[in-house]
Formats: structure tokens, sequence, C-alpha cells
């Protein structure tokens, strides 16, 4: 039945609409966060204002944008888009929670609207959004304001296939030109995109063509045409893309030295901690908030959703349309670049405060997108099944939407203990000269506790309180402070949340 071009647009739109309106409702309670840990970093407190001046000299403002205090990266999109945020809200950390809001359901969108265009069902493609929208996964790269280093990447990614699936059907170059811009942004906005530029060549050979399975007409090449024909016109639509790697690597190279830069340590924790990271990509739930067995069941039914997609896929396959099965192992290879530990240890295992499962935010999108095609359009061709399968996944709907509150649980508590630190610490030092030098002590409750353990990073966190003032700030354990320290101790109580001062330096 062919569908009304119409109601098509009103049922985007409230695909749409309904998309954003779960994003934020799901980390509504996010917003009232203060920044933590790395966003002072990535604002940049000695650098603040880099487009509104700040005092900064054009050279200086323009060598931070690419790499930020350090030099191991090459980021210009992310600081770039920091820096604009903070010309207006400085320190306001709710401006910045809302834009990685934004980014992480205007990529849940995209995916909806890229596998709609890949001729994928339409239900399989909403809930491949939406249950990426809620995946207990996310809270690290959306709660936590500098986790936009992984939203802003995968939405340009997403974007830029769209649009060059778009370019497949309808050669437009100013479409081609979007993907490309898209692209380049991707890949200057996080290291996790070089191996993800691969998705283009790998789309040009899946989706080029007319190919059975849907209802989209494929234009590029005529199906007379010979693979030793094509080369010659895939050829000219992949060189611009073979040219934007090779110039992203040598500006990389010439900013830091090296394509890896300055301490760029990999580790691998052994089989225990792949182990452990495997079993988090399957239910993202920490310990610290959730019963073992919850997490136990929410592995064992995505394991079980796999299982079935996989023997759907298998047993069914010379019924499946061609265009479902290449969606299928297009997406398992963007789940597989994806997991390429370029700019992150996501081998080295994931504790129970779930740290680093930022780096499992983009395979885990493509992994849901994966199991939502094969459960659902894998599957026998009648209402029945659609529904069937369509409630097999739609149970994981409150279950992720749970799990992801719990998650946030964890960054509210981070965000608290900073603030309960920064507050003590203001009240007792309200001018301190430059060259102060402070000590931190932090006593934390037994492991059994439902405390946040998080160590926030006060060093950045302090200098922002002081509008960037030039101060000494150490995070000792406790007993390590000497009394002939020459600065103020503080102690934190994390069980109490009392912050004191227990020593000031000689007059």
């Amino acid at each position: 039945m062919r569908s009304v071009p119409g109601s098509d647009k009103r049922i985007s739109f409230l695909v749409l609409s309904g998309i954003f309106l779960i994003s934020l409702v799901a980390y509504a309670s996010t917003f009232k966060n203060t920044l933590v840990c790395d966003d002072y970093y990535l604002i940049g407190i000695d650098k603040m204002h880099v487009f509104g001046g700040g005092g900064l000299g054009q050279l200086s403002a323009i060598r931070w944008l690419f790499y930020g205090e350090y030099l191991i990266y090459v980021r210009p999109v992310t600081l770039g888009l920091w820096s604009l945020i903070s010309s207006f809200a400085g320190l306001e950390a709710w401006p910045y929670h809302l834009a990685d809001v934004l980014l992480h359901a205007a990529s849940a969108a995209m995916i909806y609207f890229l596998l709609k265009k890949l001729s994928v069902s339409r239900i399989a493609a909403f809930l491949a959004a939406v249950l990426f929208a809620l995946t207990p996964v996310a809270p690290e790269a959306v709660a936590w304001p500098a986790g936009v280093v992984d939203t802003l990447p995968l939405f340009f990614i997403l974007l830029s296939l769209y649009f060059y699936v778009v370019f497949l059907q309808s050669r437009r170059l100013a479409v081609y030109a979007g993907a490309l811009l898209a692209m380049a942004a991707a890949m200057f906005s996080k290291e996790v995109a070089i191996p993800l530029i691969l998705l283009i060549p790998l789309a040009d050979i899946l989706f080029s063509g007319r190919m059975g399975g849907g209802t989209v007409e494929w234009t590029v090449k005529r199906p007379e045409e010979g693979i030793a024909a094509q080369i010659p016109d895939r050829a000219a639509r992949l060189a611009p893309f073979a040219v934007l790697l090779l110039f992203y690597l040598t500006v990389r190279y010439l900013i830091l030295g090296s394509l890896v830069g300055q301490g760029g340590n990999l580790t691998y924790g052994g089989p225990d901690a792949t182990m452990n990271t495997l079993s988090t990509f399957l239910a993202p739930l920490s310990p610290l908030f959730v019963a073992p067995g919850l997490a136990d069941f929410m592995r064992f039914y995505i394991i079980l959703l796999l299982a079935a997609g996989i023997f759907l896929l298998v047993w069914r396959y010379r019924q499946i349309a061609g265009m479902t099965k290449r969606v299928v192992l297009f997406m398992t290879c963007m789940m597989l670049l994806a997991a390429i530990p370029v700019s992150g240890i996501v081998f080295a295992g994931i504790g129970q405060d779930l740290q680093w499962t930022h780096t499992l935010y983009i395979p885990t999108a493509a992994m849901l997108a994966a199991m939502c095609v094969c459960l659902i359009d894998c599957g026998w061709n009648r209402r029945l099944w659609a529904v069937a399968a369509s409630c097999a996944l739609a149970v994981l709907l409150p279950l992720f939407f749970w799990g992801l509150h719990q998650n946030n649980l964890y960054w509210e508590g981070v965000s608290v203990k900073e603030a309960q630190i920064m507050q003590g610490i203001a009240a007792n030092l309200p001018d301190p000269p430059a060259g102060t030098t402070i000590f931190i002590e932090e006593r934390f409750a037994p492991a059994s506790s439902r405390v946040y353990w998080c160590k926030p990073m006060l060093e950045p966190a302090i200098r922002g309180m002081y509008k960037g003032r030039d101060l000494n700030v150490h995070q000792l354990a406790r007993g390590e402070f000497v009394d002939t320290n020459p600065g103020y101790l503080f102690v934190y109580d994390s069980v109490t949340g009392k912050l004191w001062l227990a020593h000031e330096p000689l007059a």
C-alpha cells in the first residue's frame, strides 16, 4: 500500500516530537546538576569566552580550540561548541546539559530517519530510536556534560550516513557535500569517527543500485552495469572522503607530533576485564543502585532477543528481503567499528560506577538498530508477527527507563558531592590570593554504603569558582597530608556531606 506523502510528514513530525520529548523527560532530573570533573577542562577555565575575547590572542584561542589543555586531542568542533556555550552561559550548568540531551535526542531521531530511508519498517525504526533514547548505557555520555565528546560525533556520523544514502538515491551534489561536511565535523569532534568513515564505502557497496526489499527506487547505477563498469563512478564518489581522512590525519600529526598524541596509553585488563565490559554492554546497570538479579535479568533478556534475531536471520535467510539483510550487516559493521578502542580504554574493564561506559555509547546505537531490524523485519510478513516482536522489544522500554534513572542518580550524587566541597571552600576562603595552596582530603564511606565514590576533578572546578585564579589544588588520600605543608587542608566526609577546615598555613 502506497503511503500518502502528507501522512508520512505528519507521522515523521510526531515521531520526531516524541523522541525529543522522551529524551527530555528521561534526563530532566539532571538539568539541576552542576558541572563536574572534565567539564571544566572542556570549557577551558583559563580560556573562557574564546569567541568573546577574554583577553586571548587569536593564535592562542585557535590553538586551544584544536587541542584544549593537553596535546592529546584534535577536537575543534567539540571545544568550539563548548566555547560558544560558555560565551553566554559561563559556569551555569544547565545550558551544557540541555545541549547534550538535545544531541542525544537528535541522534535517536537520526537512527529512525536513516533506517526508514533504508526501507526498514516504521515500527522497527521507531523502536530502535526510542530504545536508544532510553538506553541505560548513555548517562555517562548524556547526564555528564563532558560526554558531548560522544554525543556530538555520533550525531554527525548518522547525519553523514543519512545524507550519503539520500545522495545514492538522488545524485544531488548539495546532499553529497552535506555528507562530506558532516563526516569532517564527526572526525574533528572525536577520534572515534576515524574508523567509522569506513561506513561510507560500505554504504556505497551495500546500498547503491536497484535492490529489492523496499519501496525506494535506487537510481545510482543501472542494473545491467557490471562490477567493472561501476568502479570509476564509485571511486569518484569515495575519493573526497579519502582526501578528508588524509587531511585529518595530516592536521593531527602537525599539531600533536604523532597520530596518537601524547598520553594516549591503551591498556588491556585481560579476559576478566573484557567479559566485564561485554557484561556491562548488555546490562549497563550499576550494582550501587540496582540489585544484581535485575541486571542478570536484563542481560539474559537482551541475549535472548539477540539470539532470536540471529536465528531468524539464518533460518529465513532466503525469504528475507535483500535490503533488510544489508541493513543488518551494515549496523553490525558499525557496532564493530565503533568498538575499536581509538580514544577510550574499552577493554580495560568497567567498574561498578560504570566508568568508561561512554565508550559503549555508539556501539549500543548500532546494536539496538540491528536487533530491532532482525526481530521485526526478518520475521514473517504478517501483522501478528510484527505485533509479537514489537511487544517483546517493548518490554525493554520500562526496564531501560528505570535503569537510566538509576544510573542518572550516580551523576546527581557526584554533582551534589562536588557542590558541597566547593561551597564549603568558598565559605572559608572567600578571596584567596594567587598562588594559594589548597589540599582536599576525602574520607570515604565503607564499600557497602550507597555513597557516590567518584573522585571529582576539583582542581579545575575550584579554579573555575575563582574565575581562573592561579591556585595550587591537591586532592589527597587519607593520611597523606603533612602538617608542614604550607597550605589549607579541607576534610570532606562522604557519609555526612560535611566539609571543614582542618589546617591553615602558618602566618
